[in-house]
């Protein structure tokens, strides 16, 4: 029975040593599409801001903020991105990242509609 239990604990202590590696390797590869994304969006790139939108309100590569989701959504809703105005209206139409507002979601809804995405 020893014995199992130091072999139980040996595989578990490496592969724990053996995965951490190529988790660090991830979070790099992720960082850098993350800058790259960002200086995108931050130089006017529509589908860059409203891919950053989506990483911010979904949590992926970043930590989720529906604030800071909603702020690129807009930039990119504001270029005619029919995504991002959908996006945006359901941002103000479940108050996530902005105070709720039906009016507002209204409006953006109808510009994402009026580009065929209903």
């Amino acid at each position: 029975m020893r014995n199992l239990q130091e072999w139980l604990y040996g595989f578990a202590l490496a592969l724990i040593l053996t995965t951490q590696p190529l988790h660090a390797q991830k979070l790099i590869k992720d960082s850098k599409e993350l800058t790259e994304l960002r200086a995108k969006a931050e130089s006017g790139d529509a589908v860059a801001q409203f891919n950053l939108g989506s990483s911010y309100a979904n949590g992926e590569g970043v930590v989720k903020d529906d604030v800071e989701a909603v702020k690129w959504y807009r930039k990119a809703a504001e270029q005619n991105d029919a995504d991002a105005q959908f996006n945006l209206g359901n941002s103000y139409a479940n108050g996530k990242g902005v105070t709720k507002d039906d009016v507002e979601a209204v409006k953006w809804y109808r510009k994402a509609a009026e580009q065929n995405l209903a």
